[in-house]
């Protein structure tokens, strides 16, 4: 068996395997490219791993020049079987953030953010049993990339710091979800290291965005999370720049 046989065998096990329940999902990272000040960027999106679907809105606001506002919004669910209703996965994430951009040459921007978020993740498994896990995070996410009206194209790193601060469960669990909870109590802090990258095409104020983004604990290995995120959706820009390109001049 050669090199590509033993590649696709591994990838295909990798993106077919659904035997977890997860306690974890990252949300996409918030990219905005800021060019100058009293900028509103604006995304929507949906995204996708191995073991999730959700919906997120991201916007950002560039309230001076090299510093600027960020929220972003994450609602996940999965039912791991229609016909097992109770059998299920739902999250969310809100967090808050702020930062500071700088422009370099050739349309290249650098930005750095920092910020804080709270979230829930809750499990149904097939015997009516429950789990809910709160959650806070706080992040640093540096970014680098280029950007013109009509592509922007980056490369982010999201370092997070995350902490369960609440565990429940109802009912009685399976042996491995039971571990999983045990673990999670006994290592309620994690730091995660979270790259990803991003490409956007369209016109100057809508543009459409597909992000990449990836998710390694490295310092509870075993804790059972997503890893991937794969999200689509629309970006809009609004920004004097673009208004004053289509104010007609007026002459003197």
């Amino acid at each position: 068996m050669n090199t590509v046989k033993i590649s696709g065998i591994i990838i295909l096990l990798f993106l077919t395997s659904s035997c977890y329940h997860y306690y974890y999902a990252p949300n996409m990272h918030n990219v905005p490219l800021f060019q100058q000040k009293e900028e509103l960027h604006l995304d929507l999106s949906g995204s996708m791993g191995n073991e999730f679907t959700a919906f997120e809105v991201q916007a950002a606001f560039s309230v001076a020049d090299n510093f600027a506002l960020m929220g972003n919004g994450f609602m996940l669910n999965r039912n791991w079987d229609d016909l097992i209703p109770e059998d299920y996965n739902r999250g969310h994430l809100i967090e808050g953030g702020a930062g500071t951009f700088v422009n370099l040459d050739h349309d290249m921007v650098f930005e750095a953010y920092t910020g804080l978020g709270f979230g829930k993740i809750e499990n149904g498994y097939e015997n009516s049993t429950t789990s809910k896990l709160s959650f806070y995070r706080y992040f640093l996410q540096p970014s680098v990339g280029y950007t013109s009206d009509f592509m922007d194209v980056a490369v982010s790193l999201r370092l997070s710091g995350l902490r369960y601060n609440d565990i429940q469960f109802t009912g009685i669990l399976e042996q491995d979800d039971q571990d999983q909870i045990l673990y999670i109590n006994r290592n309620p802090f994690s730091i995660l290291v979270e790259p990803a990258v991003t490409l956007r095409g369209g016109w100057e104020q809508t543009k459409f965005q597909l992000q990449l983004g990836y998710s390694e604990n490295v310092m509870n290995p075993d804790l059972i999370q997503e890893r991937l995120n794969i999200n689509f959706g629309i970006y809009f820009t609004i920004s004097d720049k673009y208004r004053k390109k289509k104010s007609p001049s007026v002459p003197e």
